[in-house]
């Protein structure tokens, strides 16, 4: 309940999403929402708030897959809506805001721009539809580093596709990034405002950093590094992480893992040319996703590392897995989705497709089961667990 020290946390008798006491957190739309949800009592507007959250997160990635794919198969569509809904990355920040505001940001973010892109003429309903997410998700600025990674799938699109631009694919995103840059100068220019004032002594000090902190072999089991094995008066923070070292979860983990890269890596079952240009495209962002969350760690931590000491405004990005991981994990549930797809129409006249599939889905259970049956929310007193995880 200290919402003065600690400005981003709820409790059961306060909820001021960000409180009338800081400045900082009332520049954002998350004041606006608590003013609109005051006729409710603070648990109500808590629940109202999360559940949305994870509602719209969950229809983006349908949303997404319905654009990339001209056919949708249920069955695939609900296995890789279940690895991106309870995958273990999901389990290391529940109901977190920040995190759970752009996780349900980014699929719309990705979806809407992948449509203004590719539309064939000045499409000012699109813009506006990204400008309208922007000032919805505006919140998650209070973390810059999110704020600004929202924009890296779109960056590396328009740089996948800097070959076969358009001339109405130019001005639309010229139009969009234009006016996305006046439509927030709301917010921006009082936070600007507040890091050259009150933020001096935090960029001078000795700031925390988690760069080398990073696992790339958890990564490929698709669970999170981060805090795994932590804990605090005897209690671990993820009580479930032993789950995870059970010789038979490590095997599935690693398996759905490679499933999603190799068969989103095959393109000889689909010969449907839009499909495999988004296949390419979020194979690439799944391997940035993953150099990325990698922060100063072998192999290419050299990179990181010369980034982080030599770019301006990079040392932002001090924890490589709580900024970056849920890029890793959109991209490699899309692949999913394609792997299966592709695997489908490979067994297509087979009698082991029932046997197959079945499997999979006991493997998709296993590697979600902890998030699944709510094991990965906290139900014991800690001293420094914040009143959002409830």
């Amino acid at each position: 309940g200290r919402y003065s020290f600690y400005p981003y946390t709820w409790d059961s008798n306060y909820v001021s999403f960000g409180g009338d006491s800081v400045s900082i957190p009332n520049l954002f739309g998350i004041s606006l929402y608590s003013y609109l949800l005051k006729l409710f009592t603070p648990p109500i507007m808590e629940r109202i708030v999360i559940y949305f959250l994870y509602l719209f997160r969950y229809i983006g990635f349908i949303k997404l897959i319905k654009l990339l794919c001209k056919k949708i198969s249920s069955f695939s569509l609900i296995l890789a809506l279940f690895l991106f809904v309870f995958n273990a990355f999901e389990s290391l920040n529940p109901f977190s805001l920040y995190s759970l505001m752009f996780s349900a940001y980014l699929p719309f973010s990705v979806y809407y721009f992948i449509k203004l892109y590719s539309s064939d003429h000045v499409d000012f309903i699109i813009v506006s539809k990204l400008l309208i997410l922007s000032i919805i998700f505006s919140s998650v600025n209070a973390n810059i580093p999110l704020g600004v990674t929202i924009f890296i799938p779109q960056v590396i699109y328009i740089i996948y596709q800097v070959r076969n631009i358009k001339k109405k694919a130019f001005i639309n995103v010229s139009i969009y990034f234009l006016l996305l840059i006046l439509i927030n100068l709301w917010w921006f220019y009082p936070l600007v405002t507040y890091f050259l004032n009150s933020a001096s002594d935090v960029f001078s000090s000795n700031w925390f950093s988690a760069v080398d902190a990073e696992d790339l072999g958890a990564y490929f089991r698709f669970i999170g590094q981060w805090g795994w094995y932590g804990g605090h008066f005897l209690y671990n923070y993820y009580p479930f992480n032993q789950y995870y070292d059970n010789f038979i979860v490590v095997l599935i983990t690693y398996s759905i893992t490679v499933f999603a890269f190799l068969g989103g890596s095959i393109r000889k079952y689909n010969h449907d040319n839009s499909f495999n240009t988004f296949r390419l495209f979020f194979l690439i962002l799944a391997l940035f996703g993953l150099f990325l969350m990698g922060g100063s760690n072998a192999p290419f931590g050299y990179v990181y590392n010369f980034l982080y000491n030599n770019i301006f405004g990079f040392k932002m990005f001090r924890e490589p897995f709580t900024k970056f991981g849920e890029i890793y994990v959109l991209s490699l549930c899309v692949l999913f989705y394609f792997s299966l797809e592709n695997l489908r129409k490979f067994l297509k006249d087979s009698l082991y497709i029932f046997p197959i599939f079945i499997l999979i889905i006991f493997s998709v259970f296993v590697a979600v089961r902890p998030s699944l049956l709510g094991e990965h929310v906290w139900s014991k007193w800690n001293g420094s667990m914040r009143t959002f995880r409830v």
